[in-house]
């Protein structure tokens, strides 16, 4: 770690600009952490003596000048008056005169951009112009200033004794020496030195100076922070009752202790007595304030006399070390007798980046001074810098008790309040830091950062500005400004202050992810994922503020932007494998978990035939909602949200609409209103979908509507609640191999009013420990309709029926067994009136249910009939988890407890004259009622072996009680169980970023619907799910329930220093069902007028299937606007499906056993303008190779041929709005090429034909 990460270089230094609890729980956005050296090592922008500069009308009208802040003694000439004492706010006018006295300083504002530090001694007027010239002068006769300008248009000269300088809208530091010797050091921006003798141009980092009558020459710079050196602040670390001050000092400082008592340094350093101290303990106060205040070689004198193995001479000269981060020697804890010493250990530690031992350290000092006020601020802001914000808020309390005037203090109580969303009380305690101290530029950031939140962007702005002129060396502030004025729409200024954060300090990653977004926003994907992944290199570096914990949540944010940035550059699978990397770094991250529901949702079969991706989409979806707190991200599963982007949202309504028009006359779209207040958001999604399909009888439509509602009635409870009603209706849009209809005269229609109503409680008990509870209820009414659908007819031996239920006579025929079924009044069956169908009594129904389902099948064969089917649905559900995250480990562990009921009413009659046989009419007619109940048990621990080495072991155990057939009529009313214990083991290698390895094998047990889908436990292992609803299409098989899982899977990417990103992975699933499917079963016998006569029964059926996919890919960025992109992917499928009924009855399909196999191979190409267009190619070419098992043809049919398809699209369109807007058209399939493939392969969503499409994104 770099020398600066500690000492002033960089900012890093006060405030630990960290993402701590207000990051997680504050929008979930980077906070302000805590002062790594509390009001610790705090800057001050202090200015030297003698300025009078008159300012022109030009650039800075009266009427926006004013008095932001002053320390100590400042006063005022208006109207042409005598001096008088100034107060905050005061608004200036022209011809009005302004100074600074002994120990004061000021900061004033000329105009909305323009803002100027002043030091002691400091004199100024606002006049009219000096020249005829309309250009603002700033008359510096000798002194330094500190001058920070963000105007678009509009100059300020600046005259002095030796040569005028010209600044273009800059940061810039003059100092005139008494000699007249005048010297500009350019911060960030542009000066021209000028005078009599020639010109000069200064650039950013760059300094010059000039002797009256001599021509300006180039000098060498001084670091920045060196040059503002003295501007330092450093923090209090001694206790007055530890110096042993003599009586005579100790009267002579009364005014000066009692203000260092309650906190107020400034004060303290204003009424110390200028004739100094007369013993050591005075000396030693008098240095502790002087260093206060950034004095350190007035300091370092002040001591000189003192012993050097003084405790307080130690603890002072610790400190100097910790902000120089100096070495020194190691001191053992039993050595530190005072709180002076342990306070000064403490910081020392820190600048170590032990953040363990820095809060040791500062219990220590409280526990040797319970009354110092310093010590516990300072155990405060470490214990936030942990995210344990009730300790810190215990200490904080303590600390305002004792030192009520600490505006450090009050500050950090403002960050505390933030994180607890009471962001009116947040407001009032950085206004008192504040006003207690002008310069404490954290106190003007809190400042900012609420006045946004209020609706005040130009006022928080501005506040902004003020922290970044009192501490222009502190990078985080000009991070904090980079980002507001992005938020103002003005991107030059955002750019000038992210540079000047990264200048201020190189290994800083926060104005990286900064200017990541930004350049993101103005379409730069190239540039904003270099910026990106720089921050995440450099994330690690702010161990100096953050816990190994706190630091994986920064690593977990970062990741989970560069997947979206990824995504915009056309990179889908390095995008999917950064957020996974994400939710590893962090599981608590909402943000990781929302963008992979964004990736699955991607990926999800809009025709919801293909449901591999149902439950890992809504998995993720859930989990990001309850994970994050109110004001953490908008609740719209259609608005790809950031963490970072929320930083400074403000309350209030958002919307966003997007839609999708093709050719074909396919039309989808979504609208979504959101919207934040206090501590409730809420959100309303909308989603159309309307497809008249490209075959007869295919057409679909979809309606879906989500109402979600959160609320955070504390700070560690968020409340969350869902709704979802949806309304479809659909044809026959099974996937086909020829695209000829499977089920032509097929009608579904699905009603969920509400499908789901779903409650959810977060309460975080600590820093990475949550207990999460879902509860809800679950429900669909669906109706099917086909007027010809194949049935199985299975002939028994009718020997099964003998003696029991038939016997033969005298004569040697068939009767019935039982009296009451031989001589009933009403023939127990009897042919109908239509002469086709047979009516049976319903004694003789009840009487044979036990023999059905028994017997040798003789025969097998189907026919057409027509059904009508309603089936409905009630589920309770219920989820405990449990989350505790470390440094070392990730363990979650939960229950799940699911019951409810399922309702089937079916009609089937026979479709006639197709067959000979007996049925009665209608064939069936059912009414069932069966109950559900689910148990599971789970529990995972993710332990992080080594730094680059994550181990992953679970187990799950589940219990499934459910209807053995209700969807595949004739149904029955039987229940099935089954449990299972599955084993889950995974792992992670990464030794560096440049490369990941991971590894899983993992067992589970599916549902029986989208109850599987709600559910709280994770879905990802290393990087592969392991849970869904099913991976085979429902084309083939389908819908299933109680699916049995096994997949194993590894995979190997990384990237290379040429912007190269690559991946290989293999993976097999493999999916078992054992289900029940309704046939009519026959019997052959005498006893039937139409023989052999058939009743409503069920068979078993088994479905094994086997997926191996091999995957490769690799992404190349070129310049900074292409980026290309390769792959291949090669999946073998094969399904046998078995009737163990039928094995041995010679029946063709008792035993078949289908393969697929699909290559694809895919180029893509993209392109992003700055100016906003954008472009992309895409040429896929698909080829699948069948081995069709001839048992499951059709008499006399050929298997089914191989085929291939190339797939060009093409797409252009413009973004505009920072990114929040897009408009594009395009063509897919340009060849118009149609292909013939088997939905055993997942092959997706391939238009059949050339196909135009429209579309429009608006986000507002």
């Amino acid at each position: 770690m770099g020398k600066g990460l500690f000492q002033g270089r960089v900012g890093k230094v006060f405030v630990l600009f960290g993402i701590t609890e207000i990051a997680k729980r504050f929008y979930r956005m980077q906070t302000f952490s805590r002062d790594l050296c509390g009001r610790s090592i705090l800057r001050r922008v202090l200015f030297a003596v003698g300025l009078s500069c008159a300012i022109s009308p030009g650039s800075a009208p009266a009427q926006d000048a004013k008095v932001l802040s002053f320390e100590n003694i400042a006063q005022a000439s208006q109207g042409g008056g005598g001096w008088k004492p100034a107060v905050k706010d005061l608004s200036l006018a022209v011809g009005d005169r302004f100074r600074t006295r002994q120990r004061s300083r000021a900061t004033v504002k000329l105009t909305d951009l323009y803002t100027m530090r002043l030091k002691q001694f400091t004199t100024i007027q606002l006049t009219p112009a000096l020249f005829e010239d309309d250009k603002s002068k700033l008359d510096l006769v000798r002194g330094a200033a500190f001058i920070f300008s963000r105007a678009k248009e509009g100059e300020i000269d600046i005259s002095t004794p030796a040569a005028n300088g010209a600044m273009r809208g800059t940061q810039l530091f003059v100092e005139v020496a008494e000699d007249g010797r005048s010297k500009f050091q350019v911060l960030e921006g542009r000066v021209v030195m000028k005078n009599a003798q020639g010109d000069l141009e200064l650039e950013a980092g760059e300094a010059g100076e000039a002797l009256p009558g001599q021509r300006p020459r180039r000098t060498a710079a001084i670091i920045a922070t060196n040059l503002l050196q003295w501007a330092l602040y450093y923090p209090a670390v001694l206790e007055p009752s530890e110096l042993e001050m003599s009586a005579i000092d100790r009267r002579a400082a009364a005014r000066s202790l009692e203000s260092y008592r309650v906190g107020d340094l400034p004060a303290a350093l204003e009424q110390y007595p200028e004739q100094g101290a007369a013993g050591p303990g005075g000396r030693l106060y008098r240095a502790g304030v002087l260093l206060g205040v950034g004095r350190v070689e007035e300091a370092r004198a002040a001591i000189s006399g003192v012993a050097g193995s003084h405790p307080g001479r130690r603890a002072l000269e610790r400190m100097i070390a910790a902000v120089k981060f100096m070495e020194a020697e190691e001191w053992k804890r039993e050595s530190l007798k005072t709180m002076g010493e342990a306070l000064a250990e403490s910081y020392y530690l820190q600048s170590r980046s032990d953040l363990v031992g820095a809060r040791e350290a500062a219990w220590m000092a409280v526990t040797l001074a319970p009354e110092n006020g310093y010590a516990w601020a300072r155990v405060a802001e470490l214990e936030f810098s942990f995210s344990r914000t009730r300790e810190a808020g215990a200490a904080l309390a303590k600390a305002l008790r004792l030192a009520p005037r600490n505006a450090q203090a009050h500050a950090l109580r403002g960050f505390l309040l933030s994180a607890d969303n009471r962001i009116e009380d947040a407001a009032e305690s950085f206004e008192q830091a504040v006003r207690l101290d002008g310069a404490l530029g954290n106190g003007w950031l809190g400042l900012g950062l609420t006045r946004i939140k209020r609706g005040d962007l130009e006022g928080g702005r501005g506040d902004l500005q003020t922290a970044a002129t009192v501490e222009p060396t502190v990078a985080g502030f000009h991070s904090y400004l980079g980002k507001a004025f992005s938020m103002e729409g003005r991107s030059e200024e955002a750019r000038k202050d992210l540079d000047l954060a990264r200048a201020l300090d190189p290994d800083d990653p926060t104005p990286l992810l900064y200017s990541a977004l930004e350049l993101q926003k103005g379409n730069r994907a190239n540039e904003a994922i270099a910026a990106l992944e720089k921050s995440i290199e450099l994330n690690d570096n702010r161990r100096v503020f953050r816990s190994q914990q706190l630091l994986d949540q920064d690593r977990a944010v970062r990741n989970a932007n560069l997947a979206r940035i990824y995504q915009n550059a056309g990179m889908g699978d390095v995008a999917v494998r950064e957020a996974t990397q994400a939710v590893e770094n962090d599981y608590t991250n909402p943000s990781a978990h929302l963008f992979l529901a964004n990736s699955f949702d991607v990926l999800r079969d809009r025709k919801r035939i293909e449901l591999r991706y149902e439950t890992p989409w809504f998995n993720e979806l859930l989990l990001s909602n309850l994970l994050s707190p109110v004001g953490g991200g908008q609740l719209s599963q259609f608005v790809s949200q950031q963490e970072y982007s929320k930083l400074m949202e403000k309350d209030g309504l958002g919307a966003s609409f997007s839609s999708e028009w093709r050719s074909s006359e396919e039309l989808r779209s979504n609208a979504s209103v959101f919207g934040t207040y206090g501590n409730v958001s809420f959100g309303v999604d909308a989603y159309y979908r309307d497809d008249p399909g490209d075959r007869v009888n295919s057409e679909a439509n979809l309606q879906e509507l989500y109402a979600q509602f959160k609320w955070q009635p504390s700070p560690d409870d968020v409340l969350y609640f869902l709704g979802k009603w949806v309304d479809q209706q659909s044809g026959d849009n099974f996937e086909t191999y020829d695209n000829l209809p499977l089920a032509p005269g097929f009608d579904f229609e699905e009603t969920q009013e509400p499908g789901l109503l779903l409650g959810g409680w977060n309460h975080r008990w600590a820093p990475g420990s949550h207990t999460l509870l879902l509860v809800g209820r679950l429900s669909a009414d669906q109706r099917l309709r086909d007027p010809s659908a194949q049935q199985l007819l299975l002939e028994r031996d009718s020997a099964v029926l003998r003696p029991g239920f038939l016997e033969s006579d005298a004569f040697g025929f068939d009767q019935f067994t039982d009296p009451a079924l031989r001589n009933a009044a009403t023939p127990a069956v009897d042919v109908a009136s239509d002469w086709e169908s047979l009516v049976f009594s319903d004694a003789l129904s009840r009487g044979i249910q036990s023999y059905l389902g028994r017997g040798e099948v003789i025969g097998a064969r189907s026919a057409p009939f027509s059904f009508d089917t309603r089936r409905s649905f009630e589920i309770y559900t219920a989820e405990l988890q449990q989350i505790l995250q470390s440094d070392r480990n990730l363990v979650i562990a939960g229950g799940r407890f699911q019951t409810g009921t399922f309702e089937t009413e079916n009609v089937l009659s026979l479709v006639r004259p197709n067959f000979s046989g007996g049925f009665s009419t209608p064939a069936a007619l059912q009414s069932t009622d069966a109950d559900f109940k689910r148990i599971t048990a789970y529990g995972y621990d993710y332990w992080k072996a080594t730094r680059d080495l994550t181990l992953i072991g679970g187990v799950s155990w589940d219990r499934i009680e459910h209807p053995d057939n209700f969807r595949n009529p004739p149904v029955n009313e039987r229940q099935r169980e089954k449990d299972r214990l599955s084993g889950k083991l995974g792992f992670t290698y990464a030794p560096s970023r440049r490369v990941t390895v991971r590894g899983v094998y993992t067992e589970g047990m599916g549902g029986v619907t989208f109850d599987e889908s709600v559910r709280l436990e994770p879905v990802q292992l290393a990087g592969f799910n392991q849970a869904y609803r099913t991976v085979i299409s429902e084309s083939v098989a389908g819908s299933v329930e109680n699916p049995l899982f096994r997949i194993m899977g590894l995979s190997v990417e990384g990237s290379l220093p040429t912007r190269t990103w690559w991946g290989a992975n293999v993976r097999v699933i493999e999916q078992d069902v054992d289900r029940t499917v309704g046939a009519f079963t026959g019997f052959d016998s005498g006893v039937f007028p139409i023989s052999p006569a058939f009743f409503p029964d069920s068979t078993s059926q088994v479905l094994d299937y086997r997926e191996i996919a091999l995957g490769l890919s690799v992404n190349q960025l070129l310049g900074n606007e292409f980026a290309l992109g390769a792959g291949y992917r090669m999946t073998r499928s094969e399904l046998r499906t078995i009737f163990p009924e039928l094995v041995g009855s010679g029946a063709a399909v008792a035993d078949v056993e289908d393969r697929a196999t699909l290559h694809e191979i895919g180029l893509n190409a993209h392109w992003n303008s700055p100016g906003g267009l954008f472009a992309t190619v895409e040429a896929n070419w698909y080829l699948q190779e069948l081995d069709d098992d001839p048992r499951g043809l059709s008499p006399g049919a050929a298997p089914r041929a191989d085929d291939d398809t190339l797939q060009i699209n093409a797409l252009v369109g413009y973004r505009f709005n920072d990114n929040r807007c897009e408009i594009s058209a395009g063509v897919l399939n340009i060849a118009d090429n149609d292909y013939r493939f088997s939905p055993l392969s997942p092959y997706g969503n391939i238009a059949r034909e050339r196909t135009t499409v429209l579309r429009c994104r608006i986000s507002f």
